[in-house]
């Protein structure tokens, strides 16, 4: 800053700039944070000092951070306690939600220039995880402000270097049109190429593509092989799809004890239809044996999440004391999403 020059400064020479800071074997007596903190803007040669001779240096900062103008020291680029600084502080800040520590400021802008604490210099120099977690940032507006087109940008890079993930980020993006005009064709070529390193997401959003239709013919077979592949790496989302498919005999034999068999293992992971299914199933007798008590669990767990056809049905079997009509067809929920 032409208005804030660095200037070397030896430490007699910060004890004359300010009468009221002890600098010596005792520990930093400050009465006066935010005048401390001007002359430590000024003065890199302080920072080294402080940290060489006084332990509760940090401290010092971090009691100060709101008070004093960090902000203004964070924009001097050549400070080498910065990244010191921000390590003794990393059980304290996530790394992932950079706004969310009021107390802290002048965080962002340090992390912002160290490579070691921060994804935007490394993505920059081609580090692909690095890139990918700088789109998501953009994507979602963590940490800066959310930009579609800044996202896919960096999706791209990462992508184009063979990151799955990324790739699959990038189909996403052609899918829901953001940051791009949308291309279902072109997402499924991202898909396809994340898929191909057998990434999970990837294969099930793939045997989305096969089963809508999107981006490609529709063919079930083709879409439920997909969703096989991303089940078998425990995706919940596949395995709930591959009951659906079973459900309505979509590429598949129509079987409720095969679909129940895959709503199980997806529910067991939280998923909010598979929970639901799996109740309706137990309480008409669809695929098990009829059982209202285990239905009754099931639909509980899914009306905790805020399925609203899951509390109906808990409505309907106390008002009727489980005597409820069973249906001979699975109906909300049976189908991929």
């Amino acid at each position: 800053m032409a208005d804030n020059p660095i200037v070397p400064i030896s430490e007699r020479a910060l004890v004359q700039a300010d009468g009221r800071i002890a600098l010596g074997n005792k520990a930093l007596a400050v009465v006066d944070a935010a005048r401390l903190a001007r002359i430590l803007a000024r003065h890199e040669e302080a920072w080294e000092y402080l940290l060489s001779s006084h332990p509760n240096a940090l401290e010092l900062v971090n009691e100060h951070s709101a008070s004093s103008d960090w902000k203004r020291i964070s924009t001097n680029v050549k400070m080498p306690w910065s990244a010191e600084l921000i390590a003794n502080y990393e059980d304290r800040w996530d790394w992932g939600q950079l706004s969310s520590n009021e107390g802290l400021p002048w965080s962002v802008e340090l992390i912002e220039r160290y490579e070691e604490r921060w994804d935007c210099l490394a993505a920059e120099q081609g580090n692909t995880a690095a890139q990918h977690n700088l789109a998501n940032s953009y994507r979602k507006g963590t940490g800066v402000p959310q930009d579609y087109t800044e996202a896919v940008k960096w999706y791209r890079k990462a992508a184009e270097q063979g990151l799955a993930s990324a790739q699959n980020s990038l189909g996403y993006m052609y899918e829901n049109g953001q940051g791009v005009p949308t291309d279902d064709a072109e997402a499924i070529k991202w898909y396809r190429l994340a898929a191909e390193q057998n990434d999970a997401i990837a294969l099930r959003n793939l045997g989305i593509g096969y089963f809508k239709g999107r981006g490609v013919s529709q063919d079930y077979a083709k879409a439920i092989k997909w969703f096989h592949l991303a089940a078998k790496q425990g995706d919940a989302i596949a395995q709930f799809n591959i009951g659906c498919m079973h459900v309505n005999g979509w590429g598949v034999h129509q079987d409720y004890e095969e679909a129940l068999k895959w709503y199980r293992l997806s529910a067991e992971q939280g998923v909010t239809a598979a929970q639901f299914n799996l109740g309706f199933g137990y309480r008409n007798g669809l695929g098990v044996l009829q059982d209202s008590a285990e239905a009754i669990e099931w639909f509980l767990l899914a009306a905790r999440q805020g399925d609203a056809q899951a509390q109906h049905e808990l409505d309907l079997m106390s008002e009727n004391g489980y005597g409820v009509p069973q249906e001979s067809t699975f109906g909300p929920h049976s189908s991929p999403p």
